[in-house]
């Protein structure tokens, strides 16, 4: 798991969605998990990036 963090966090990818992919939602501050709505497309977009970001994926 910390693997996957490191790799998100390297491609830029923003820590609510990190933390949302990689399911510490009790690690999410209360504002967090009342004003942050992340849809299907925002993780996709993440999981793109950080594939692109290491060279396995071209947008």
């Amino acid at each position: 798991m910390e693997h996957v963090f490191q790799s998100l966090s390297k491609a830029s990818v923003q820590d609510t969605t990190i933390k949302r992919i990689v399911g510490h939602s009790g690690a999410m501050s209360l504002t967090e998990k009342v004003y942050t709505h992340l849809d299907m497309q925002v993780l996709v977009d993440a999981i793109n990036k950080t594939l692109e970001y290491y060279g396995y994926y071209k947008s």
